[in-house]
């Protein structure tokens, strides 16, 4: 971040002399796969149920001994995943979005997954702002971040 930047920000909240800490972005813990989910199907069911196929692999292939985290951009993303994924996954399927009402029910979803109770988290960008789960094996993105800056928040 350049100096103008850390000014801009400094001045916009009124901070006189701010602690400020950077980091490297680099995360040796991290290991980044990109897979090729291209499908030549003609329907969208068809492209769905061929992405959803893959995205069942890599969860069986690293779900065994922790959590998943999938993000989706959309909460009707979410709520279909998680349709989808709760019957295939039984009992192991939570998910986390803005419209899931009321706040108490929001919470329950969002204790399953952080206490370990339901293993396989769906969730928009909201769940990646502040929450730290230790035993994530594997961060799925059904769909393409909006931002850089959404993506690096979600795989760290």
């Amino acid at each position: 971040i350049s100096a103008d930047s850390l000014n801009t920000i400094r001045d916009s909240l009124h901070m006189d002399k701010p602690v400020i800490l950077c980091s490297d972005l680099r995360r040796d813990n991290l290991i980044l796969l990109k897979k090729d989910v291209t499908c030549n199907k003609k329907t969208l069911e068809e492209r769905l149920e061929f992405r959803i196929k893959k995205l069942c692999k890599l969860i069986d292939k690293y779900h065994k001994d922790g959590s998943v985290l999938i993000f989706a951009q959309t909460t009707t993303y979410v709520d279909a995943l998680y349709n989808i994924l709760g019957e295939i996954y039984s009992g192991d399927v939570t998910r986390y979005h803005s419209r899931i009402k009321p706040k108490r029910r929001k919470k329950e979803l969002l204790f399953d997954f952080l206490q370990g109770k339901r293993k396989i988290m769906i969730s928009t960008s909201a769940f990646s702002m502040g929450i730290d789960v230790s035993d994530i094996e594997l961060v799925v993105h059904f769909n393409a971040p909006v931002s850089m800056t959404d993506y690096i928040q979600q795989i760290g």
